[in-house]
């Protein structure tokens, strides 16, 4: 079990646990082995319910913890597939970066996904996954046993909002223990609760339009945006032609599709529920008088190399300024290094064409209002002073916010002000760029 692990992690993780336990025991060396504090790792039925932003990065780590029963080939197929690595989740673009077939791409991730379910009880010594099991059947399954529906939808669109519904459903469920010919009645009841929710979603518009409140929600964007010195008004056709890029594989996303929209006399793409809620607005909106989504390709640097950027949309408003608007679910990912790269990078590039610049969370609050936040600058020198003495997993992370009491809110305020670098894939952060210096 500690033979595949190179020398220098067996002896860094021996010298942690001793220094805390005071002994060594082989259970825990192995298990920290596996995944570093991963018996840390907690997760409630009420913290999904709630809807904290915990969940999204507890989550991503019970899914990477598990993953590390699986081959190394094939795990690195699901990570993707999963959204928890790379940029992409479609069996053709993995099958592109990894110079194989999408039929090849499919077969592993089948043999992975069966090769990843946690179906029998813990061996001899426990494991990651097997403590991944335990924490995931006592949050998502209900008193009889089974799981439900809800916690496990909320759960998905939380932590892997662009994987496959079909996969990622597999994929849970089998870490809970449940068969893999049981899934298909589980997407059954997903797709019902689904279209449940976009019911309830489609009143909550119509009851916004009937109150006028769109066009006060997005001139709260509008005001938000970065624009360029002078009014940014330029006298030319709408620069765009039409999406450079669509969803892609829309009916095996969990969340991406296309919106008919009367305004453009098409349908109109979205890769994730707070795209679409964007769309919904800038559809409806009075401000605007035409929109595109996925409209431009902008270069960024990360980490020493150059990679493409789709911004989610580009509106011309009514006084002829030109708008870019780039969206995400919460104020955390606005935080992402990731992300901060992108934004720099698009700003600068809108700029220079006489057109504005913002990324918005589903709230539509924008990387300025976090800087603008107010944090207790004593608890902003705790997770300094950590910092400087190098970088942070998740679970000592959590622990320091916790011991603290530090919001998800502030963490982000803290990083945007400071511009220290989040990564999420795994979640570390640090004080400066790491590179493909990570786990």
């Amino acid at each position: 079990m500690l033979a595949r692990h190179d020398a220098t992690v067996l002896e860094a993780v021996g010298i942690r646990l001793f220094q805390r336990y005071g002994t060594l025991e082989l259970s825990d060396w192995v298990l920290d082995c596996d995944w570093p504090d991963v018996e840390r790792l907690t997760l409630t039925p009420e913290q999904i319910i709630d809807g904290s932003d915990e969940v999204s990065w507890i989550g991503v780590e019970l899914l990477r913890a598990a993953l590390v029963k699986v081959p190394v080939g094939d795990r690195d197929i699901l990570l993707r597939r999963m959204g928890l690595d790379g940029e992409s989740v479609t069996l053709s673009s993995i099958g592109e970066y990894f110079e194989v077939s999408r039929e090849r791409i499919r077969q592993r991730e089948v043999r992975g996904l069966r090769r990843a379910a946690v179906t029998s009880s813990p061996g001899a010594v426990f494991r990651s996954w097997d403590h991944v099991h335990g924490v995931l059947r006592k949050a998502l399954c209900a008193e009889d046993g089974q799981l439900d529906t809800r916690l496990l939808l909320s759960f998905v669109e939380a932590v892997v909002p662009a994987a496959p519904r079909r996969p990622v459903l597999q994929l849970v469920a089998g870490l809970c223990g449940f068969l893999e010919d049981e899934v298909a009645g589980l997407e059954l009841r997903i797709r019902s609760l689904e279209a449940e929710r976009a019911r309830e979603r489609a009143e909550r518009q119509r009851a916004e339009r009937a109150l006028g409140k769109l066009n006060d929600k997005l001139a709260k964007v509008i005001d938000g945006a970065s624009w360029p010195a002078g009014t940014g008004i330029v006298a030319v056709a709408f620069p765009v032609d039409g999406p450079q890029r669509t969803p892609r594989e829309p009916d095996d996303r969990s969340n991406s599709g296309y919106l008919d929209s009367a305004r453009l006399g098409r349908r109109v793409g979205y890769d994730s529920d707070a795209e679409r809620a964007m769309i919904t607005l800038v559809e409806e909106a009075g401000l605007v008088t035409t929109y595109c989504e996925q409209p431009l390709v902008i270069p960024y640097e990360m980490d020493g190399r150059t990679h493409s950027y789709y911004p989610d949309l580009m509106v011309e408003l009514a006084d002829g300024r030109r708008l870019v608007i780039e969206v995400k679910a919460s104020n955390i990912e606005l935080a992402e290094y990731r992300n901060i790269r992108k934004i720099v990078a698009a700003t600068e590039f809108c700029h220079r064409r006489g057109w504005g610049f913002t990324a918005v969370d589903s709230r539509c609050h924008t990387a300025a209002d976090l800087v603008e936040r107010d944090v207790d600058l004593a608890q902003e020198a705790v997770v300094r002073a950590r910092l400087q003495d190098g970088p942070v997993d998740w679970p000592e992370l959590r622990s320091v916010l916790l011991r603290h009491q530090i919001s998800r809110a502030d963490l982000a305020t803290m990083i945007v002000r400071n511009g220290w670098c989040l990564y999420t894939r795994p979640y570390i952060l640090s004080l400066m760029p790491l590179g493909d210096d990570r786990r």
